[in-house]
């Protein structure tokens, strides 16, 4: 399944926190939010509802491993069923939420 990518900042290599939004085939944007909270594997939350009603994804990420874009990608392709993302310019996650 191909989807949609979008960040809303440019993030280091690697930083704390990275956030934007995801489009899946024929659905609506969705924000995606991860930190670095915990050690071990990520915790992957796939139906986070944030304040507005938008809904999403939110992983806490290992405190102790690398967090970027690539990573981004990689663990949502294994929640969501992804196989190839088009990175372009989506909505900004902050507002949506």
């Amino acid at each position: 399944m191909n989807a949609e990518i979008s960040f809303d900042c440019y993030y280091p290599e690697d930083c704390n926190h990275i956030e934007g939004c995801y489009r899946l085939p024929g659905e609506e944007w969705r924000v995606f939010y991860f930190t670095r909270r915990w050690q071990g594997k990520p915790e992957v939350l796939l139906d986070a509802v944030w304040r507005s009603g938008i809904r999403g994804v939110q992983v806490n990420h290992p405190k102790d491993a690398a967090l970027n874009n690539s990573v981004v990608m990689q663990t949502l392709s294994s929640a969501l069923g992804v196989t190839h993302w088009t990175e372009v310019r989506g909505p900004d996650s902050l507002r949506l939420k």
